[in-house]
Parts: C-alpha cells; structure tokens; sequence
C-alpha cells in the first residue's frame, strides 16, 4: 500500500520530463493567428511608452478584459521578451503545473470511484499522463495566446480542488473549514479563472458534476449550505442570464450580424462539432488535426447534413446511458459531464467562431475519465478469463502513452515552422479559407518575397465556390499587384467588390485592410488610393450589416483613411464620423477626425472633441 502510494508521485516527474520533450520542438514555432495582435500591447510598454495599468485592464479581449492572462503575458515579455519561444515555453510550464493540479484533483476523486479506487493511484497517474500527452492539446499549448484558456484551466482546477476539500469538511462534521472552502476558496477561485478568461465563471457548474456523481449524501440529504451554494452560483446566475437574453435579445443575437449562421444553425453545426471532439480525443490522428476549421460544413437543418439529427440523438443517448450509469461507473456522468459543461459557453449560443481545439483544454479530460472507466469495467469483465491480466493491461496503458507522446512530439514538430503548419493545415481542412490567405499572407512576408506561392494562394480562394472566398482571392492578387509589382490590371478591379449588397464577415476585413494598408505606403498604377476608398465606400454603403457591427466600423475608419490620404478630407471625415456615431469611440478614430476637422477649418469642433477624449485617456496609457 504505501509503495502504491509513493511510487506515482515518483513516476509523476517522469511523465511531466517526457511531455516537456515531447514539446520541445515546437517551442521554436512562431506566433500564430491572433497571437501578434493580442501581444501588440506589450511592446509600447516594454519601451516604456504606457504603464503596466494599462497592459493589464486596459484591453478589450472579451467581456471581462481577461486582466490575469495579460498580467501574465506582460511577465512573460519582462522575462523572457516577446519572442514566440518564450511565450510558448511559458505556456509549456503552465500546461506541466495544470497535470500536477489535474493528478491531485484524480486522486482525490478514484478514491471515491468503485470502477477506479482500486488502481487508484495508477489510474489517476495514466489517465493525467493521456492528458498531458494527448496531441489534440497541442493546439492549445504552442498557441501562445491561449494561455487564456490554460490560465483559466488552472484556477479552474484549484476550485474543484477547493470544493472537493469542502465536501469532505462537510462529511466529517468540520463545518467552519467547510464553510470557509465552500464560500470564500471556491468563488475567490471562479472569479481568479474568470479573469483569465470567461470561461472560468463555469467552474460551480463543473463542482456541480462533482457533487452528483462523487459526492452523494450520506443519510439522504445534503447539507443546506451546499444547496445554498448552488442556488447562489449555478441556478440563479442561470435565470438571469435567461431573463436578460428574453428581454434584451440584442445583446447576443447582434453578435450574429457579422456571422455566416445563424443561432440555430450554430446550436445544430456544434452538435456535430461536439462528436468530433470527442473523435479526436478517444482516436487522435493527426492528419486530421487543424488549428484551421473555417470549412466545416454549417448545418441548417436537422437533416442537412443528415449527421446532424444522429448528432443530436447521439448526445440524447450518451446523457441518458451516462445517468443510468451513475451508481455502477459514476465516471461516465462525470466524464461526461465534465466535456459538456466545458463546452457550455463556447459551444452553444455565444456567436463565436463555429470549431477551435483548444475548447477542449480541460473537457478532453472529462472524455478521457469517462473511456478509462469504461475501458476497467469492461477489463474486470475479461479478467477472470485471461492468465496475466495485470501485465497485459499495463502492457497496452504503457503502449497507448508512449503513443500519444509519440504523436504529440510529431505535431509539435509540425508547429516547428509557418510553412509546416500550414501545409498539414492545408491538408486536413482543404477546404479551408483561413489557410489560404495565411499561405498568401506567409508568401508575401518571405525575404524575398514568393509572389508565386502567394498567387497559387489566392488563386486556390478563387477557385473556391463560396462567393466570399472568390472576392477575397480577387483582393489577395491586386495585394500582390500592388505590393510587389506597383501596378494592377484593369481586369483585376471590378471583381474585388463583385458582392455587392450582402453582409460583411470578418475574414473579408483582414484581406481589405492588408490592400488598404498597401495602398496607404505604396503608389499603385491603375489603382489609386481615391478609387479604391469610392469603391470600398460604394460596397459599405450597399451592405446591410448595421453600422454597429466592428467589421463594418473598422472598415469605414480605413475608407476615412483613404480619403484623407488622397486629399479628400471631407470624404474622410463623413465616413469616420458614421464609424464614431456607432459607437467607435476609440482614439485612432478621434485623432482622425480631429485631424480631418483642422483641415477644413473647423478648430472649435476640433478643440472641443480633443477636450473630450483627453479627458477619457487614461494615465497609465501615455501613448494615446
């Protein structure tokens, strides 16, 4: 007993050295995605041009700012500097610390599992070992950004820890620590995880999941303070998160706007999505991993695609099977219940982007606990029958672990290089938007430049049948034209705007503003930068995404900027005050309009809105 209870926190290191290893390679991979635009905010404060304050509360990322994670990323970039290999390096220490948290909070909980409890220390160790080693979290790790979502994890795992230690005060009649765990630990963690990102205000839904499946009452009731806490922290914020959607529906709906679905048909599209989580997790292949999912297919019927209703009745049957299990293998509910609620903000009507992988940070494991039960009940099935069943288990455990490490050191590789990422994101989602314009974007920024690549790019997003894709491919080459070669072809013009009267997604704003910053540094024949602002302004006019929309205000601001940079400053300053007056209240946006009025003439007007934005600049931000 006590070797089985020593020699996994021996062997516990061991796994963390080799996760470490594992990820070694693609700690020398670059920033991706949003990683740059997120950071960009550090580096005036590295050059001492804004304070800390700022870094830290003074970003709009979400809802809550997420103030944790930029303190984090700020001592990240004092540290190490902001290079891509500390950051990355950074979040490797993080995920390593998240498997310690994860191997106490497993241990805690096998104890209290009849299928786990007796491998109970074995058990808890594989199965935080397949966590750490999965290489589905490997898109979540070396996407330097995402510290957010493991930043959250962690508090996360600190509350269920808190909340494990007050049910257990709660047993053994210790009320005062139970109160204090329950009531200050675990809301001091919900709101720590919260800061790190939104996320973390689901963590009393996962103690929730703890308390039905581990924590059953003793003599038929449990205790008033748990129910409290519940009513407190789940039920009520859950009402009037109802009550605010059916009374100001424009608060979520209006997030819809710049969106290619609908609710309901993103309801229905993550129905699927959820099984192909749950695919990746239980049969990771790489091949079919991508940090690029921008091409799957939307669902906008039950019956279309057809898996869409064996989606939604699967995800019926696993709920109803999981809760008929509960007394036999409590795992499975919890497992499974763990995935789910991981997956309630993200995965359901927030209108956020259709398919990420690092959604399933921390529910990968709730699959993972549900499978690893399973997988022991169905072995003491089989035992009885076998010679050396021990031996043959722990054989196939330790073939399955060396697996994933094996698997997750291969994708970290591909995470090594832009170029690699790309080509295997290529092939997994070949029908993926974001990968062409990033191969367009990579050719473009190459030394020297690879216009071939970058044309082949944007000819593939030509070719494509969406017509958003055929119009950005359209703007990609005239980026080339103008940036490499200084000249357009007058053919190439008219189809950049071709969509004329359809709303605005934000894929289409990256491609437009990369043209208009071309423009905006270089002369381009046949395309100067006052036709490209009339036929930029032409396609605002005629769309009918609300000018609240951010695409739509970002784009105006460029359109304003364009005007201004050709001489027209009343041009510019009409469509920089259509972008203020809907709601575009930022700095750029005044100083371009306090620019445009000085140039007409119009000091008062100008005098009066400087006076009014110095006053709502706030110290810590002495750039601005």
């Amino acid at each position: 007993m006590k070797n089985g209870a020593i020699t996994p926190w021996i062997l516990l290191p061991c796994v963390l050295l080799v996760t470490a290893i594992a990820y070694w390679p693609g700690l020398h991979g670059p920033f991706v995605f949003d990683d740059e635009a997120n950071f960009a905010i550090l580096r005036p404060w590295l050059e001492g041009q804004t304070d800390w304050q700022h870094v830290v509360f003074g970003v709009d990322s979400g809802p809550g700012g997420r103030p944790l994670s930029f303190a984090s990323f700020a001592l990240n970039a004092w540290l190490g500097g902001l290079t891509p290999f500390a950051f990355k390096a950074g979040n490797v220490v993080l995920h390593l610390l998240n498997g310690m948290l994860l191997y106490t909070l497993a241990r805690r909980l096998v104890r209290r599992d009849p299928t786990y409890s007796p491998y109970a220390a074995v058990a808890a160790l594989a199965l935080t070992a397949a966590w750490l080693l999965h290489p589905l979290l490997v898109g979540t790790v070396l996407y330097s950004v995402q510290r957010m979502a493991m930043l959250s994890a962690t508090f996360m795992l600190v509350g269920m820890l808190c909340y494990c230690n007050a049910r257990v005060a709660f047993d053994a009649q210790r009320r005062r620590a139970a109160w204090a765990w329950l009531f200050l630990a675990v809301p001091v963690a919900t709101l720590l995880a919260a800061a790190a990102k939104e996320n973390g205000l689901l963590l009393p839904a996962f103690c929730g999941v703890l308390e039905l499946c581990y924590f059953r009452p003793q003599s038929g009731r449990r205790p008033a303070a748990v129910k409290a806490f519940f009513l407190l922290s789940v039920a009520l914020p859950a009402v009037a998160g109802l009550a605010l959607f059916a009374f100001k529906p424009a608060l979520l709906l209006g997030g819809y706007a710049s969106r290619s679905f609908t609710l309901w048909e993103r309801l229905l599209t993550e129905a699927r999505i959820l099984w192909d989580y749950v695919g990746n997790i239980l049969l990771p292949y790489g091949p079919r991993m991508s940090l690029y999912r921008d091409d799957y297919v939307v669902s906008t019927s039950l019956m279309s695609p057809a898996s869409t209703l064996l989606a939604v009745l699967g995800w019926i049957a696993a709920i109803v099977i999981a809760w008929r299990l509960r007394a036999k293998v409590p795992a499975v509910p919890a497992g499974l219940g763990i995935f789910l609620v991981g997956h309630a903000m993200e995965s359901t009507v927030v209108p956020l982007l259709l398919y990420f992988e690092h959604r399933n940070y921390l529910p990968a494991f709730g699959i993972l606990w549900a499978a690893g039960a399973l997988l022991l009940w169905g072995a003491g099935k089989v035992a009885a029958h076998m010679s050396r069943p021990r031996l043959v288990f722990g054989a196939a455990t330790l073939l399955v672990l060396a697996g994933l490490a094996l698997a997750a050191h291969n994708r970290a590789w591909i995470w090594a290089s832009k170029d690699t990422l790309l080509a295997a994101s290529a092939q997994a989602s070949p029908g993926s938007r974001w990968v062409r314009m990033d191969m367009g974007l990579t050719a473009l920024q190459k030394d020297p430049i690879d216009t071939a690549a970058a044309r082949a790019a944007y000819a593939a997003l030509q070719a494509q049948p969406d017509p958003i894709s055929r119009q950005i491919g359209a703007q990609g080459q005239v980026v080339v034209d103008c940036g490499v070669d200084h000249r357009v072809d007058a053919s190439r013009l008219d189809p950049m705007f071709a969509r004329t009267g359809a709303m605005i997604e934000p894929d289409q704003l990256r491609m437009i503003e990369m043209l208009g910053g071309t423009l905006l540094r270089v002369p381009c024949a046949g395309l100067s930068q006052e036709d490209f602002a009339s036929r930029l302004k032409n396609w605002l006019d005629a769309s009918p995404t609300p000018e609240a929309v951010r695409v739509k205000q970002n784009l105006r601001f460029l359109d304003a900027q364009l005007w201004l940079a050709s001489g027209q400053p009343a041009q510019a300053l009409q469509q920089a005050t259509i972008s203020w007056n809907s709601g575009a209240r930022e700095f750029p946006f005044a100083a371009l309009i306090i620019e445009t009025r000085l140039m007409l003439g119009q000091r008062q007007e100008a005098r009066q809105l400087l006076e009014e934005t110095m006053q709502r600049i706030p110290a810590s931000d002495r750039r601005a």
